[in-house]
């Protein structure tokens, strides 16, 4: 009988430790339902360019859920929108030390690097936002090495970026242009000249472009290219600072 009762009693036991198991379960699930209505909040607020009120929302959710790195990784892209870069990039290390593959944490702090001057920071971290083979957004991955690599007077590296860019996107005329400005550096000045020329085939709106092309035909002593894209940009924009370098630039041609 008292081997029954204890046996009664054991049941009851494991029965009471799956019902404090289940509350339990139910008590954090309530938790992370919260901390994720708080982050799609921080996202509404993000997208609303309403930076404060993301970084409010975001920190709301990290206290309920500190390791998650989605949330430190939004965290870190409301303090840099919001021009805080200090926060920014603590909050992006973060996101890293939970998820040390997440590119677009890497490609974001470089990004903060180079804002700061820091070449040598912002290159590594664009380095490693390229490592992974998955990285879905690779192409303003290898601008910004591209750009990094020009500060830094590395203008072979520099064309190879903005190749690669090239590659994972051929439309591109920021990249088309980028390469153009390495070329010119390094005294290629026709094939400058192509890369400028695709650039405002994409887009002729790249009106700076025009100015560009003016100086390389002139240097190449191709007067009449040179007036001819002069003459483009003022008729492009014509109310713009650059019309009216470009109308000082003519006259000094015609003469």
């Amino acid at each position: 009988m008292r081997w029954q009762w204890n046996r009664v009693w054991l049941v009851l036991l494991v029965v009471l430790a799956i019902g404090v198991g289940c509350a339990q379960k139910n008590a954090q699930m309530k938790k992370m339902q919260r901390a994720d209505a708080y982050y799609k909040m921080g996202i509404f607020y993000l997208e609303n360019e309403n930076y404060k009120e993301a970084i409010s929302q975001f920190r709301k959710a990290l206290d309920i859920d500190p390791t998650d790195p989605s949330f430190h990784f939004s965290l870190g892209t409301a303090y840099s929108l919001d021009g805080q870069d200090g926060p920014a990039i603590d909050s992006l290390k973060r996101a890293l030390h939970f998820d040390p593959k997440n590119s677009e944490a890497h490609n974001n702090l470089g990004y903060i690097y180079a804002k700061g001057g820091r070449w040598p920071e912002a290159i590594a971290e664009f380095k490693a936002a390229l490592a992974n083979p998955d990285y879905r957004r690779s192409y303003s991955a290898h601008l910004n090495l591209a750009q990094a690599y020009i500060q830094l007077g590395n203008i072979d590296s520099a064309k190879e970026e903005y190749r690669r860019a090239l590659e994972v996107k051929p439309d591109s005329e920021v990249a088309h242009a980028g390469l153009g400005r390495a070329y010119q550096l390094s005294g290629q000045t026709e094939k400058a000249i192509e890369e400028w020329e695709k650039a405002l085939k994409i887009n002729e709106r790249q009106t700076g472009l025009y100015l560009d092309l003016a100086k390389a035909y002139s240097n190449k002593g191709d007067k009449e290219k040179a007036i001819a894209a002069l003459k483009k940009l003022i008729e492009s924009d014509p109310r713009s600072p650059l019309a009216e370098e470009a109308k000082k630039q003519l006259q000094d041609l015609e003469k």
